[in-house]
């Protein structure tokens, strides 16, 4: 089965990864989302990992809600 980390992050829609094993789609989900809640600029959106069918896998889906920080 074919898996996919997908996101709509201030606006835009985005394919982040795409993959067969699932347990390197699991890293990379969380992975992804940890940059984002890093990420220095305003972030706001959501990220979730879906199976081809665009079903959402082990109920992975992030709620990205953060102002831009002051460096």
């Amino acid at each position: 089965m074919k898996y996919a980390v997908i996101q709509f992050i201030n606006g835009s829609y985005a394919v982040k990864y795409e993959g067969e094993n699932l347990d390197s789609m699991k890293y990379n989900y969380h992975d992804w989302c940890a940059l984002l809640w890093n990420d220095s600029g305003a972030v706001d959106g959501i990220v979730k990992l879906v199976d081809e069918n665009f079903d959402l896998v082990d109920g992975l889906s992030e709620r990205i809600s953060h102002p831009a920080k002051n460096a």
